[in-house]
């Protein structure tokens, strides 16, 4: 079954003792809801308080995928397992200067289980772009934002609760940098770490003195043809998604993801498919051939030339589509050779490295795949 059906048919008070890796991946969608104007006058926010057409249409109209997470929402509201979690501490940070998109929030289970959620990149170009610096910077605005909200947080739970972090795509990387970046301390504050699909970074976390007892803490999913979920540096240490769609970007999404009619937990498959460790080893292997410097302009240039294009969100692609692409034409058109040279080049290169792999044996592939981290030696060479 998928999410949507697992709350209209799973329907136990949650606690600590059936808080299971689905309810953790609803947490994160969760995250990615609008919920400013709840939070103008009050301090915290509840489904159940919040049962309105209107309401619901408002949180959840931003996201691309907005009639499922509008029929999510609805369940949410009378679902046992989350119509009375309380969330607090909403904290919504979006920049185009600073170059930041970004949100995080706690949700009160019980007196003794909490959640800390952070948000995934939006539809916002803005957002895309925060994430995109993640291929050519250690760090990001964002990841600055997530640690000092959970040094800030902490000490407002109590000691004796359990406390989970989740987050998908750029929020599941938000939340496993972030605590990573905590003192042991504040790590051991933390009882679990859940990372669904989120990308790694170009820092090696094995560098930390407290690495191994992180890694116990993190639970790392992924999709079977996981585009987001592979990319960059990570431990690798992951758990691989069943998940309906034929390519990553659909699977991408919570709601493609199968949950036990049973066990009410993530269905899990063996491991990922040839063409998923061929785009990651692809990928890969194009960034370590380009500097920092220079990735980070191949970004620049491409972003620059889509908001030049009107191009502020995803759904700006589907909206008067051709018109859109009639202008992006003429404006690729008219760059100067040099750019469109470049370009060209690189996702040429990208495209030859990426068929060269996917034309290697499964069995190959897997042991090239143990051995990606040592691609980012060299790419941290090229600074």
């Amino acid at each position: 079954m998928k999410v949507i059906e697992y709350l209209k048919t799973y329907n136990e008070t949650l606690n600590k003792d059936n808080l299971n890796d689905a309810d953790l991946a609803v947490f994160a969608q969760i995250s990615y809801f609008r919920l400013d104007k709840f939070f103008e006058n009050k301090k915290e926010f509840t489904f159940s308080s919040h049962a309105t057409l209107n309401d619901l249409n408002y949180m959840t109209s931003p996201n691309l995928e907005a009639k499922k997470s509008l029929k999510l929402a609805t369940y949410l509201v009378i679902n046992k397992r989350f119509k009375d979690v309380e969330i607090t501490n909403y904290h919504p940070v979006f920049s185009t200067k600073n170059s930041i998109q970004y949100a995080s929030m706690i949700f009160k289970i019980t007196n003794d289980l909490y959640v800390i959620a952070f948000r995934g990149t939006d539809i916002s170009i803005n957002g895309w772009y925060e994430s995109l610096m993640l291929s050519y910077s250690d760090s990001i605005p964002s990841h600055i934002e997530g640690l000092n909200y959970l040094k800030k947080v902490l000490p407002l739970i109590p000691s004796s609760a359990r406390i989970y972090v989740t987050g998908h795509s750029k929020g599941g990387n938000i939340a496993q940098w972030s605590f990573l970046h905590l003192n042991e301390n504040e790590q051991k504050r933390i009882y679990k770490v859940y990372n669904f699909e989120g990308p790694g970074n170009r820092e090696e976390y094995s560098k930390f003195s407290n690495y191994k007892l992180s890694l116990k803490k993190i639970k790392k999913f992924v999709t079977s043809d996981s585009i987001i979920g592979i990319l960059l540096f990570d431990n690798q240490n992951f758990k691989v998604i069943k998940a309906s769609g034929n390519n990553g970007v659909t699977q991408h999404s919570i709601f493609s993801w199968e949950i036990s009619k049973t066990t009410h937990s993530l269905v899990l498959v063996d491991f990922l498919s040839k063409s998923a460790i061929a785009l990651s080893l692809a990928i890969d292997k194009w960034l370590s051939e380009y500097s920092p410097s220079q990735t980070k302009s191949l970004i620049d240039s491409l972003f620059t030339f889509l908001t030049s294009c009107g191009i502020m969100t995803q759904k700006d692609f589907t909206s008067n589509f051709s018109k859109k692409a009639r202008n992006m034409f003429n404006k690729y058109q008219k760059a100067n050779s040099k750019e469109k040279n470049e370009f060209s080049k690189s996702i040429n290169t990208l495209l030859k490295y990426f068929l060269a792999f996917r034309f290697t044996s499964y069995t190959k592939l897997k042991e090239l795949y143990k051995k990606e981290p040592t691609l980012f030696s060299r790419i941290s060479s090229n600074k």
